[in-house]
């Protein structure tokens, strides 16, 4: 059964549904194509209480365009974008543009990430 974000989610338009996570408070919802006013789309976090629950955030990470699935580690967003074929590292949750940038010749438009120990 498919579920439409916009519908589940109180306060929010997701207009591209990305991943989904848990920040050790709230349940995170990506969205690919948040709504930018230079009349481009970047990628944003909302931070909601759950299913059916409210938006009580978002994180934009601003020079984004199309980060499918992210890793939130302390207060640190790590989003692949496929778009610009990099990853950048962003604060969580305050956002804004990325802390530093990983790019290289070997990625292929990343769509996720993940952390190990």
């Amino acid at each position: 059964m498919l579920i439409n974000p916009a519908a589940a989610l109180k306060g929010a338009t997701i207009n591209y549904p990305g991943s989904v996570g848990w920040d050790g408070k709230y349940v995170t919802v990506g969205d690919q194509e948040y709504p930018y006013t230079d009349e481009r789309d970047q990628s944003a976090i909302y931070q909601t209480t759950g299913a059916g629950g409210k938006i009580v955030g978002v994180t934009v990470l601003i020079g984004s365009d199309d980060v499918e699935e992210y890793v939130i580690d302390g207060k640190t967003v790590i989003g692949p974008d496929v778009y610009f074929n990099d990853v950048g590292f962003y604060k969580y949750p305050a956002g804004g543009k990325p802390t530093k940038t990983f790019k290289s010749e070997y990625l292929n438009g990343p769509h996720g990430a993940a952390l190990s120990q």
